[in-house]
């Protein structure tokens, strides 16, 4: 009689979480589950609460809006604050501001198609600094400024590729940085807002 052969044991997997596209994030506003004005973006189909704003950004988050007001010429370049730009199914920050020109039409703008992308950091450096950092350079954001609220530095990243930026700058805020694809438009944080006005 031959003995019988045993089941192998059952292989465990670990639950594997949901993934929200762009599709569904648009879907879920629309719906109601999220709010449209609601501080939330979507990362890697994550939907993530964003921080809020303190007076010092409110402070940078005005000066910034004149600066751009100032510099950009709108007959070539859209200026969107704290706006949905769409890189992939899966992926759809909402950076504090973004600059395209406005040859592309809105609803087919990329990362390539960002002229100027930046983050204002104040609790959130290390996010904006990693993990943004990547996911901008993945979708080839051309030039990524980073500016630092606490140490009054502009982190500029640039020479996008798959595993992050090739080129990545720090500049202090008494000195000047011009954008890499808005001819003429720089910036010198001290400035922009003195530092008493950020205290």
């Amino acid at each position: 009689m031959n003995a019988l052969t045993p089941f192998p044991a059952a292989v465990q997997a670990e639950p594997a979480p949901h993934r929200f596209s762009v599709e569904d994030f648009y879907a879920m506003m629309k719906a109601g589950v999220i709010e449209e004005g609601d501080r939330q973006e979507l990362i890697d189909g994550e939907v993530i609460d964003m921080a809020g704003d303190g007076p010092r950004t409110l402070a940078m988050t005005s000066a910034i809006f004149i600066w751009l007001a100032r510099g950009i010429e709108t007959a070539r370049f859209r200026v969107f604050p704290n706006a949905t730009l769409v890189l992939s199914k899966f992926n759809a920050p909402s950076p504090d501001w973004w600059v395209a020109p406005v040859t592309v039409p809105i609803a087919d703008l990329r990362g390539p198609d960002a002229l100027l992308v930046i983050e204002q950091s104040d609790t959130t450096l290390a996010g904006d600094l990693g993990r943004k950092a990547r996911l901008y350079a993945a979708h080839g954001v051309r030039d990524y400024w980073v500016i630092d609220l606490e140490r009054r530095e502009v982190h500029v990243h640039r020479d996008p590729a798959e595993d992050g930026y090739g080129s990545i700058t720090v500049i202090t805020a008494d000195a000047a940085v011009e954008t890499l694809l808005i001819p003429g438009l720089i910036l010198c944080l001290d400035r922009l807002l003195p530092e008493e006005e950020t205290t």
